[in-house]
């Protein structure tokens, strides 16, 4: 039986019919059970599993604590980790591979990242970016202790390993290693989140100079 609250239009919990109320994020929500349970295993419903299977795996890379940092401020009637998820979806081809013009790992008000790619460069056998000092360009936009959030990633697969360091006006120079790497990674998504955590950008994504 569903109770309830604050009046007819405070929303209810409970179960009325085929309807069942909650709260969700302060917000009062009522959900419809399913008219049937059946699962047909359609080609349709094969294509959503293995969007959504590849979706979560591809969740766990990026970490869930850099998609709650990133999306939770961005999500709107749904959590970080889902609006993630919606993206992911739909930069996704039906096996599964992300398109990386479509892939976002955040997105934002806050003024995107611009690299000079040729002082960003990946040394594959050492797993590390070395980063010199002009390497972002538009640094003045950008405040002391913003984070910049580096996912490198390879076309035509889900591979993808995250880094992080902090904005330095005076020095900008810097290595971050991706012990996990094990792949020929060619694309640089950046983004970077204010200091004070209000603001995130839309992230960008680059080549940067590839070397052995």
């Amino acid at each position: 039986m569903g109770k309830i609250k604050r009046g007819i239009l405070g929303g209810f919990t409970g179960k009325v019919a085929n309807v069942v109320g909650s709260s969700w994020k302060g917000l009062a929500v009522m959900k419809s059970l399913p008219i049937s349970v059946a699962y047909p295993n359609t080609m349709k419903q094969q294509k959503v599993k293995i969007k959504f299977k590849a979706g979560a795996e591809l969740s766990g890379k990026v970490k869930m604590v850099n998609i709650r940092t990133l999306w939770n401020r961005w999500a709107v009637f749904m959590s970080g980790f889902n609006s993630f998820m919606r993206m992911a979806y739909n930069a996704m081809n039906d096996l599964g591979i992300v398109d990386l013009v479509k892939f976002k790992l955040s997105i934002g008000s806050y003024e995107a990242a611009v690299l000079d790619v040729a002082q960003c460069i990946y040394m594959r056998s050492q797993r590390a970016l070395y980063l010199s000092s002009d390497w972002l360009t538009n640094a003045v936009a950008y405040n002391n202790d913003d984070i910049v959030y580096f996912a490198l990633m390879q076309v035509g697969t889900n591979n993808l390993c995250m880094g992080d360091m902090t904005v330095n006006a005076g020095a900008n120079s810097g290595t971050i290693t991706f012990t996990d790497c094990g792949f020929l990674a060619d694309t640089l998504v950046v983004t970077v989140l204010k200091n004070d955590g209000t603001l995130v950008s839309t992230s960008s994504n680059w080549e940067p100079t590839i070397q052995a």
